[in-house]
């Protein structure tokens, strides 16, 4: 962030462990455009990797509670704001262990996602965050029982 004043919110690759998901690399969009383009269907920031300007979170209210998909809230409201810039670095920083247990893969994370998606189009009035709205209740609506890949 020293290097770059222009970027605000920024990410690394990361690699995954546990669970059966041995060495996997993920490389996660890059630039603010690629980052944004993307935001609406996957997750564009492994969280734990994430480094922001603190002042410009709680400029835009900071994480607001609740329990699980507070990031997500957080970079779609900052999403809002076109002035804000987002970037990954390509390099890995971050080992992330994956359990069977983690509210990540859950149901309840699935609605609640699905929540801030479709509240996010209407505030922002954006057909593309309305289409990532719709994928993440047909995500929903498969059938009980279908495992996660770990693709992300």
């Amino acid at each position: 962030l020293e290097a770059h004043s222009e970027v605000d919110v920024l990410g690394t690759a990361f690699e995954l462990f546990g669970d059966n998901n041995k060495d996997k690399t993920f490389i996660l969009p890059e630039t603010d455009k690629a980052i944004r383009k993307r935001l609406p269907f996957r997750f564009c920031f492994c969280h734990p990797s994430v480094m922001f300007k603190r002042e410009l979170v709680l400029a835009h209210g900071g994480y607001q509670g609740g329990r699980y998909c507070q990031d997500v809230d957080l970079w779609l409201r900052l999403s809002r704001d076109k002035s804000v810039k987002f970037a990954n670095l390509r390099e890995v920083l971050l080992e992330y262990r994956i359990h069977p247990g983690q509210a990540k893969w859950s149901r309840e994370t699935g609605i609640l996602n699905a929540s801030q998606l479709f509240r996010e189009s209407l505030m922002q009035r954006s057909p593309l965050l309305f289409l990532g709205f719709l994928l993440a209740v047909i995500k929903l609506l498969r059938p009980a029982g279908r495992v996660h890949t770990g693709k992300v």
